[in-house]
């Protein structure tokens, strides 16, 4: 007999007549008896003119596998769900058709499995899945530099977008705004987290250290300055301060690196951008006492 674990079965030795009494081989004196386990139980039973009769009976408990597919369930349109019954069985049938022990779907529905273990016994769950709106999403976040560690961040194209909840890694306080504007108390390596939220679901997006986590020099322009600016692509990095340029570093609005070359001198650097798309970039210039930002318009 199967049975789900930890249930009991009763044994009853049935309706005597003539005063029964009885007496099951663990000293019980009740006409039923519950067991949980397999075994041999016997019972003898005594009528009220000393008649004596009894019976042995032979139980085989084996346990139903545990299934559980969980609560029925909403989610995303377009989300791919895994459903797992649980493991240790030998056998799996879905409903679907599949043998695997679990299956991905993405489509609204009832989904059933019936599970068989090494001892025979089978049982069966179902889930109902539903599907209800979208996946938030962007295609990245841009971030500008105002300088003086202020860093202006903005998530861009968001689609499916009812919430924010922006991380700058420095353990200040959260930002919930869609567009917000961040000071950091000193220099460092931080990394941006941006969690999403839509009606149905959550993403979450990062930015790299190589944006926020720099540490900034204020050098002013007639020290350091990019020339010409706006430019077609090609453009002059000239140093006039005390500084010694080592390493350059131009991203886009979107944080991606689109050009990085050690400093060609300590006093001079000439990039070329002419296979980049117009826009506005933030070049980075590394030196031997820290680093110093800029923006280069190429227009084309």
């Amino acid at each position: 007999m199967c049975v789900d674990g930890g249930t009991s079965i009763v044994l009853d030795a049935g309706v005597q007549p003539n005063t029964p009494s009885f007496l099951w081989d663990n000293l019980t004196t009740s006409q039923v008896r519950a067991v949980n386990t397999s075994g041999t139980y016997n019972v003898k039973v005594t009528n009220s003119f000393t008649c004596v009769g009894s019976d042995t009976v032979n139980v085989l408990l084996r346990k139903n596998p545990v299934v559980h597919l969980g609560n029925d369930t909403t989610v995303c349109n377009g989300v791919v769900l895994t459903l797992n019954p649980g493991g240790g069985s030998i056998e799996y049938f879905w409903n679907t058709g599949q043998t695997g022990q679990t299956i991905d779907v993405n489509s609204a529905g009832s989904y059933s499995v019936f599970v068989t273990n090494a001892e025979g016994c089978i049982s069966m769950d179902t889930i109902q899945v539903m599907m209800q709106g979208e996946l938030p999403s962007i295609q990245g976040i841009q971030v500008a530099n105002n300088g003086d560690r202020q860093f202006h961040f903005t998530a861009v194209y968001p689609q499916n977008v009812i919430g924010y909840d922006w991380d700058f890694g420095d353990g200040s306080l959260h930002s919930y705004a869609a567009s917000p504007t961040h000071v950091y108390d000193s220099v460092g390596d931080f990394i941006v987290v941006l969690h999403l939220s839509s009606t149905c679901g959550f993403a979450n997006d990062t930015i790299g250290a190589h944006i926020v986590g720099i540490h900034q020099l204020n050098i002013s322009n007639n020290e350091l300055t990019v020339y010409p600016n706006p430019s077609n692509g090609q453009a002059t990095i000239l140093n006039k301060g005390d500084l010694k340029m080592e390493k350059i570093e131009i991203y886009n609005i979107l944080g991606q690196v689109v050009y990085r070359s050690k400093a060609d001198s300590k006093d001079k650097h000439v990039v070329n951008l002419t296979n980049i798309a117009s826009g506005v970039y933030t070049i980075e210039v590394y030196t031997d006492k820290g680093t110093v930002a800029r923006k280069l318009e190429i227009l084309k």
